[in-house]
């Protein structure tokens, strides 16, 4: 039997905006390997835990997975 294809993962870097629960919101640059610009959006945590110390006007490099729910 085929394999489930795995989710690619993409980074980039941004701007923490803000934190809440499960949700990251972040300014980041373009992910040019799905032609997204540079834009503030609102990404779900796999694990609330991963942003934990993280605050308002910090700079990240992060990953995420485009999941038919969102982007985590």
């Amino acid at each position: 039997a085929p394999k489930p294809m795995a989710a690619a993962v993409h980074e980039t870097v941004g701007r923490v905006e803000q934190v809440a629960g499960d949700r990251i919101t972040l300014s980041h640059e373009p992910v040019p390997a799905i032609q997204w610009p540079a834009m503030t959006m609102t990404f779900r945590l796999a694990d609330p835990a991963l942003a934990r110390g993280l605050r308002p006007g910090q700079q990240v490099r992060f990953a995420f997975e485009q999941t038919p729910a969102g982007p985590v």
